[in-house]
């Protein structure tokens, strides 16, 4: 018998591939054994991905800092949990914006008549859910660069360190959160309710992170807070007049 992953000669009783690691396949595919695979890859209690949930949960310094000091057996890498966190989200957009979750979207932003508004939330915030996840990844990088610059004395992670702090804390959240908001999905008030409240959980969820992996006492943690959130807004604030400069510049090239 040979491995059908690497050709490598196996004996009859080998489960697995000494040369690859593959496992040695012999029955055909059922319905029970799909089930079962699917079962033992991503509901076990011991695979990667619930450890990771878990973990991030009771313990993020463990998986985070763990990552940045080279353990990468034990939970999922912070780029791939970000993938799986921006498919669960971008299918449960996708389920709302189709109205399969019972759940019309448009109800939620109907406060002006369309022909009449001067600025229409609906069609901004269809916009806005069909970029979430490219925003999601272009904003990382510059979370990060504000986190680094809030922590610029603090040389325990460098920029790249940070990414990964960003990374799993927000692909975290998002999963979290996806979840919480399925709630709202009872009505349009429970929608707007849990929305307002998420964003809250977000940010104690990130200040948890920030003590827990840097181990901040508490006038360190509330000083970086309030600095964080400084930069933050400074950094909005510029964003907002960088882009009413390029309307004025592109109205006035149509003229």
């Amino acid at each position: 018998m040979s491995c059908k992953n690497c050709q490598s000669e196996l004996e009859e009783n080998y489960e697995f591939c000494y040369a690859c690691g593959g496992k040695v396949v012999t029955k055909r595919i059922t319905i029970k054994s799909l089930v079962g695979e699917f079962m033992e890859r991503y509901l076990s209690y011991d695979n990667k991905f619930f450890n990771t949930f878990k973990t991030l949960f009771t313990a993020p310094e463990q998986v985070i800092n763990g990552y940045i000091e080279g353990i990468r057996g034990k939970y999922v890498d912070p780029f791939t949990y970000l993938i799986i966190a921006l498919s669960i989200s971008g299918f449960q957009i996708y389920l709302i914006k189709k109205g399969f979750l019972g759940f019309d979207l448009d109800k939620v932003y109907d406060a002006q008549p369309k022909e009449k508004a001067p600025f229409n939330m609906n069609v901004f915030m269809t916009n806005f859910l069909d970029y979430i996840n490219i925003i999601t990844i272009l904003s990382i990088p510059l979370l990060a660069f504000l986190a680094k610059l809030t922590m610029w004395k603090n040389k325990k992670f460098n920029f790249a360190e940070h990414n990964v702090v960003l990374a799993y804390s927000y692909s975290h959240f998002t999963i979290f959160g996806t979840i919480f908001t399925l709630f709202g999905l009872i009505s349009t008030t429970f929608f707007i309710i849990t929305s307002s409240i998420s964003f809250f959980i977000m940010l104690a969820y990130m200040i948890y992170v920030v003590q827990r992996v840097f181990n901040f006492n508490a006038i360190e943690l509330i000083k970086k807070v309030f600095l964080y959130i400084l930069f933050l807004i400074l950094f909005y604030i510029i964003i907002i007049i960088f882009g009413i400069i390029v309307g004025i510049l592109i109205k006035i090239s149509y003229r």
